[in-house]
């Protein structure tokens, strides 16, 4: 029979804990790296800078998509893997497939990859 003292449940309480967190960064930290998608807010009076910076960033103006031809100005409508859903305009892609997207609030670089669905809007 395990004779465990009040210190040892404790100790093995806490271990597990760091342990658990230590999982969820690195879980966090590896999603964040694989899906690549980032969203940057800004302000409407910068919107010609941001749209100039971007177009830079991104200077390819069209792709295909499951047959579909997309071209920058286009609204669009996109589903990505983990099932979150960007309306924006399309700006661009860039040379290490990255599709850049302008909406209301904020601009977002999506990598191709991860795209499962793009609608056209109109």
């Amino acid at each position: 029979m395990l004779n465990l003292s009040l210190q040892d449940i404790l100790f093995s309480a806490m271990l597990a804990m760091v342990i658990t967190w230590i999982v969820k960064k690195a879980f966090l930290i590896i999603r964040a790296i694989f899906t690549r998608t980032t969203e940057l807010g800004y302000k409407p009076k910068d919107l010609e800078e941001v749209l100039q910076r971007c177009y830079s960033m991104f200077p390819i103006e069209s792709f295909r998509f499951n047959g579909l031809l997309f071209q920058r100005g286009m609204l669009v409508r996109v589903v990505n893997s983990r099932n979150v859903i960007i309306e924006g305009e399309f700006i661009g892609i860039s040379e290490d497939n990255m599709i850049c997207f302008l909406t209301p609030n904020s601009v977002v670089a999506q990598e191709i990859d991860n795209i499962e669905e793009i609608k056209s809007l109109g």
